[in-house]
């Protein structure tokens, strides 16, 4: 479904397919990719993407936390919808495990400065990373 994200079964814990909205700023760091029609965005296995993501990571000099992003986003959401029903069903998890696990975590305000960093041509520290090509995409 354009403008969304499906999350299928086979990836889900709870093994139920979901779509998840992709907002502005994921839309922009995504377009650089829009040459890839189909298929993965990454070809090779998750352990080879996780080591490279830190590796990032390390010559960022940005701490890198297991599940750190997918624990941000979903602080960051709830934050930014107070709503622990949509949160849950974007996240693949329940109205209590949201409130449990990430109510009071981060402000609004803070929420929509998370959701608005965008990739910036301007930017003098980015760390570039290598466009896949439409065949390695396969």
């Amino acid at each position: 479904m354009p403008g969304h994200i499906e999350v299928t079964a086979g990836k889900s814990k709870t093994r139920q397919r979901r779509l998840v909205e992709i907002g502005p700023a994921l839309a922009a760091w995504l377009e650089p990719f829009r040459v890839v029609t189909e298929g993965k965005l990454w070809s090779g296995h998750e352990i080879s993407f996780q080591r490279s993501f830190g590796q990032v990571c390390e010559v960022a000099g940005v701490p890198r936390k297991a599940n750190g992003l997918r624990h941000a986003f979903w602080t960051y959401h709830f934050a930014a919808h107070a709503n622990e029903d949509l949160t849950a069903q974007h996240a693949g998890s329940s109205p209590a495990m949201i409130h449990a696990h990430y109510k009071g975590l981060a402000t609004k305000a803070e929420a929509e400065k998370w959701f608005d960093v965008k990739p910036s041509k301007a930017a003098t520290n980015l760390i570039p990373l290598p466009a896949l090509s439409h065949k390695e995409a396969h």
